[in-house]
């Protein structure tokens, strides 16, 4: 499992622990802070490159950004979400709402027994085959270089006078 997250505060840490507790190995990045290792945990000292992410890993924990919410959508990997501001939850609800991901609670109380249901589910062949369909079909609405170059030129555009 590659995780990589903005910051983990003292709130969050129950989170942490239940990954440790998992039995799962972890490398971890996460910017500004100092975790120590532990038991099942790699500290990264900078994030992966997302084709290292995908190449590499069978599953992503992170904070529901566009970017790492997206490619993890279309490489069919899937997504451990803990979303840190109204964005991140609005993006982790919807990837969650189509089976793209499992939003961990930031609540104390359970967060173990979801992350077990939730490796369980993502580990379960069924469940992977399921996830590699629905990113082939979103890979069929998203023309990335189309996409791009729709955005750059309404940016363009906007900044025109």
């Amino acid at each position: 499992m590659y995780a990589y997250l903005h910051s983990v505060k003292d709130k969050d840490r129950h989170i942490m622990e239940a990954l440790v507790n998992s039995g799962y190995h972890i490398d971890l990045h996460c910017d500004g802070v100092d975790i120590s290792p532990a038991d099942g945990i790699s500290c990264l000292n900078q994030p992966l490159g997302l084709s290292e992410v995908f190449e590499g890993y069978s599953l992503v924990l992170h904070q529901a950004g566009l970017g790492l919410s997206t490619g993890c959508l279309l490489s069919g990997m899937p997504q451990l979400l803990v979303p840190k501001h109204v964005e991140a939850h609005m993006t982790a609800a919807r990837l969650e709402e189509h089976g793209f991901g499992t939003v961990l609670s930031h609540s104390q109380q359970g967060v173990e027994t979801q992350l077990q249901a939730a490796l369980e589910y993502f580990f379960d062949p069924t469940a992977a085959k399921a996830r590699q369909r629905n990113a082939k079909r979103a890979r069929s609405w998203v023309n990335a270089r189309n996409w791009t170059s729709q955005i750059t030129g309404i940016l363009a555009q906007a900044s025109s006078p």
